[in-house]
């Protein structure tokens, strides 16, 4: 340095200074909380807007599936009362069909009864009437018979008895020869044997009987 130059203390901080600085941070927290306070603001507007927009979606949503689920219900309610309907209208044809077959088959029935009950009168009135006249022939013809035959057994009467000694006396001497060939051993020999039943009523009588036995008398 030369001797002439002259010494200048350093310039410090002066009061407009700090009141610049000072007036600058405070600009700059003002600037700052202004947009904070935008932001915070657009910040809620939007969140507002989105709620809002999701209640308004939700709200229509519901009211959508709230008019689906009452047209669907509607809609089942209508075929499942068309479907009762037609199954009453079908029950109610087939009722009244059953009903009127059943009347049909009845009077037929009815009328082939009485066809079969008359014809079963009519054959049991023709019946009775041959049976009547069978039996009245059968009677006169028994009648015809019973005094043929009582004349016949007075005239023959007395030929049967004849023959039936004829009978015993030619074939008891050597009857029961005709018999060993069939290891039969006979003890006794009966020219006459009458049969009688439990109450002691002749039923008839035998010409000639051979016994390898006893008989049995009933009581």
């Amino acid at each position: 340095m030369g001797e002439n130059a002259r010494y200048e203390p350093r310039r410090g901080l002066t009061f407009e200074d700090v009141w610049a600085a000072l007036m600058e941070l405070k600009e700059y927290q003002q600037e700052t909380a202004r947009l904070f306070r935008e932001s915070r603001e657009e910040t809620e507007r939007s969140l507002r807007e989105s709620r809002e927009e999701t209640e308004r979606s939700f709200r229509e949503s519901r009211e959508e599936n709230d008019r689906i689920f009452r047209e669907s219900r509607e809609e089942t309610e209508r075929s499942l009362r068309e479907s009762r309907e037609e199954t009453e209208r079908s029950l109610r044809e087939s009722r009244e069909e059953t009903e009127r077959s059943l009347r049909e088959s009845g009077e037929k029935f009815e009328r082939e009864l009485e066809k079969t009950v008359q014809a079963l009168q009519e054959s049991h009135q023709k019946t009775e009437h041959e049976l009547e006249k069978t039996t009245h022939a059968l009677q006169q013809s028994h009648q015809k018979t019973e005094r043929v035959v009582r004349e016949l057994s007075k005239e023959v009467g007395g030929i049967s008895n004849r023959l039936g000694e004829v009978a015993q006396c030619f074939f008891s001497s050597d009857l029961w020869r005709h018999f060993e060939g069939f290891e039969y051993e006979f003890q006794q020999l009966y020219p006459y044997l009458p049969l009688f039943d439990e109450h002691n009523k002749l039923l008839g009588d035998v010409d000639i009987t051979l016994l390898n036995g006893e008989i049995r008398h009933g009581h």
